[in-house]
């Protein structure tokens, strides 16, 4: 999460532009070759939604992401690191991650907004980053290749 803010910090960005530097990280600390870069897709489009969702990171219409103030302050609160007990601390983190909980939802109780899954990020920073509609790395009869085909498809306009 520490990487998406600070590529977000001068520039909009996307998980494309993170898994970059973290590559360029990994190299420059001589650490060993991650096996397969697209082992970082996954986890690297979540930390972009979680980051949104706290809004730490504000995503425009084509999914990319800058640094929010609300963000800025996290950088400058916690130059080690950002997880997840850091973004508990945003109400709207914490209502996002609830919403999942198993409890039955009453009358009394707000409706919740359904937040877009991590593969529809995907698919829309997949585009702007130049991959083909036919990359899309899910099987064909999951919801996780609609969402990332419905990402795919708002980036590119179609």
């Amino acid at each position: 999460m520490l990487a998406a803010l600070k590529e977000s910090e001068a520039a909009p960005s996307i998980p494309a532009d993170c898994i970059r530097r973290l590559l360029t990280n990994l190299r420059l600390a001589k650490m060993p070759r991650v096996p397969s870069v697209r082992s970082l897709r996954k986890p690297v489009a979540r930390a972009y939604q979680n980051l949104c969702i706290a809004g730490l990171l504000d995503p425009d219409e084509f999914g990319r992401c800058t640094l929010t103030s609300r963000g800025r302050r996290v950088l400058d609160d916690h130059p080690m690191g950002v997880d997840e007990s850091v973004l508990e601390q945003f109400p709207e983190y914490l209502r996002y991650t609830q919403s999942y909980s198993p409890e039955p939802v009453t009358a009394e109780e707000p409706v919740h907004i359904v937040e877009p899954k991590a593969e529809y990020f995907e698919g829309l920073w997949a585009f702007h980053a130049g991959e083909a509609l036919a990359d899309n790395p899910y099987s064909a009869d999951s919801v996780a290749h609609f969402e990332w085909k419905n990402g795919w498809s708002v980036a590119s306009g179609s």
